[in-house]
């Protein structure tokens, strides 16, 4: 064998060395870094080098730097590097919507006013045709100015809409994720999943919502499988107390991450009963028409000790938190009184409350599709009705 194929064989393993006492510095020079994840450089095997008789010896040779991580991790930081960027291209948004409506004489209101002061000009010297020249150019100088501003609104909105869509998405595939745990789960165990169910006739017979909860079907599973269910829980009252079960305690152990740590657990709410959970709860729709107006809503709901909820339209519009939202795409109740004020209740709020004890809804239409399901109805103005039972239970 050549001096020369030797000394490409300790090149190797010098080189593959040098690269293994790297890595190893930057893990100690990096060890107090918050965020970093350890590397290890990956060594492999060559082959020998060839002598014209064959081959001699072997080689080592670095295949890759690898580097460790928790994968969890990993999914929460791109997450929040998501939602950075969001947030800022929100606040493009919103730095555009500012130069829509600019200040000083570049300004929409700049050119109306100018436009006004024209015309009280040309009321005051009506035969004057330089007068009426200056309202004719201030006049084109405005709807320019409001057209372009209108393009600049049209471009503003569609990219909110594109938003909103991402956002929803997010949403169904956080739902879908969820979705798939569940099938994997009865995958993994063989059977099929019973999902909502709503009713249980015995130990392999249930009965769960489709069609938006207008219809309900009958499932039947098979009794030689284990069972895997989900259930709709505003179709099921709390267990009552006093109960005699064998409860047995266990502790829950884990190994600790050295990269996070514990720092408090906090509930949102306040002194109101939880909506999911509330005896009573108190909804109010959009015909309240402001976020003034909807704490008409809280303060009936304070004085009986009920929770708060909302119509879509409501949250849409602003009045109250989306966490409020009641209905199939919000929070699904099951109260034993839900009273509805301005709500004219769409087949989706509808899907929401269908399993409350009693319905009571107040709205001036007539024909508002929740009288077909309410227990009480009265067709009447919520801006008299609510003062009058703040009234009466005063």
């Amino acid at each position: 064998m050549s001096a020369s194929s030797l000394m490409s064989l300790g090149m190797k393993a010098m080189t593959a060395s040098q690269a293994a006492l790297a890595t190893t510095g930057h893990n100690i020079a990096n060890a107090n870094v918050a965020g970093y994840s350890r590397q290890q450089a990956e060594l492999a095997t060559a082959i020998g080098q060839f002598s014209g008789a064959g081959f001699f010896g072997k080689g080592v040779d670095v295949t890759t730097v690898t580097r460790a991580h928790d994968a969890f991790l990993t999914r929460e930081a791109a997450t929040a590097g998501s939602l950075a960027a969001q947030d800022a291209a929100r606040l493009g948004l919103l730095r555009q919507l500012e130069s829509v409506f600019p200040t000083g004489e570049q300004g929409v209101g700049h050119a109306a006013g100018q436009f006004l002061n024209a015309m009280v000009d040309l009321a005051a010297r009506p035969q004057d045709a330089a007068t009426r020249q200056v309202v004719l150019a201030r006049a084109g100088d405005a709807a320019s100015r409001f057209a372009a501003a209108s393009a600049q609104l049209d471009t503003l909105q569609l990219a909110v809409q594109e938003d909103l869509k991402a956002q929803v998405a997010q949403v169904n595939q956080l739902a879908q994720t969820v979705a798939d745990l569940n099938q994997r789960i009865a995958a993994l165990l063989g059977v099929n999943q019973v999902s909502d169910i709503a009713a249980v006739e015995d130990a392999y017979h249930f009965k769960r919502p489709i069609y938006a909860g207008n219809a309900i079907v009958d499932v039947h599973a098979p009794e030689n499988a284990k069972l895997v269910a989900t259930v709709r829980v505003a179709s099921w009252k709390a267990a009552g107390s006093g109960g005699s079960a064998a409860v047995e305690n266990r502790s829950a152990s884990a190994a600790a991450v050295p990269h996070t740590r514990y720092l408090k657990l906090e509930a949102g709410g306040g002194e109101r009963p939880d909506l999911q959970t509330a005896a009573r709860v108190v909804s109010g729709g959009r015909a309240l028409g402001s976020v003034e107006n909807f704490n008409m809503i809280y303060e009936l709901a304070d004085l009986m000790g009920a929770g708060v909820g909302a119509s879509r339209a409501a949250v849409d519009a602003g009045y109250c938190p989306n966490d409020m939202q009641v209905g199939q795409t919000g929070k699904i109740i099951a109260p034993d009184l839900y009273m509805a004020f301005g709500i004219s209740g769409a087949i989706q709020h509808i899907t929401g409350i269908k399993d409350a004890g009693t319905i009571v809804a107040v709205n001036k239409d007539a024909d508002a599709p929740i009288f077909e399901v309410a227990d009480i109805g009265l067709a009447a103005d919520l801006f008299s009705v609510i003062p009058e039972l703040k009234k009466l239970l005063g």
